[in-house]
């Protein structure tokens, strides 16, 4: 996504030549001018709404992103990488949601094994 917004801002510094304001920001105005910092957040809530989604904060799409990678098989550096994370450690909390998902997945396979079990005994037998 990232790589995308550079080339459509890419496209836009050429199209507007001097009138383009190169400030390095990663959200921007037509003309590559800061954008007013409430309105990514704004725009991603009305979308959220839009599209019936409860409200979260667009940082949760980062820890979203993170946490499916992880548990795709992606390399906790190359997670790290694209995160921006200095330090491995803060990259590292992310895997806390594995071993939670893999806990609460092996929780519902008991209950449904246990359950099963139960309801068994009641079953006569030719």
């Amino acid at each position: 996504m990232i790589d995308r917004l550079e080339q459509e801002k890419r496209l836009q510094r050429r199209a507007l030549g001097t009138y383009w304001h190169d400030g390095g920001w990663l959200f921007t105005q037509w003309n590559g001018e800061m954008m007013n910092p409430c309105t990514p957040t704004k725009q991603f809530s009305k979308f959220l709404k839009r599209h019936g989604f409860e409200h979260r904060k667009s940082h949760a799409l980062r820890h979203t992103s993170a946490t499916l990678l992880l548990y795709g098989g992606v390399s906790l550096k190359q997670v790290q990488g694209r995160l921006g994370h200095g330090d491995i450690e803060t990259t590292n909390k992310y895997l806390h949601c594995l071993a939670e998902a893999d806990e609460e997945a092996a929780c519902v396979l008991q209950d449904k094994l246990s359950c099963k079990k139960k309801t068994s005994r009641f079953i006569k037998h030719a």
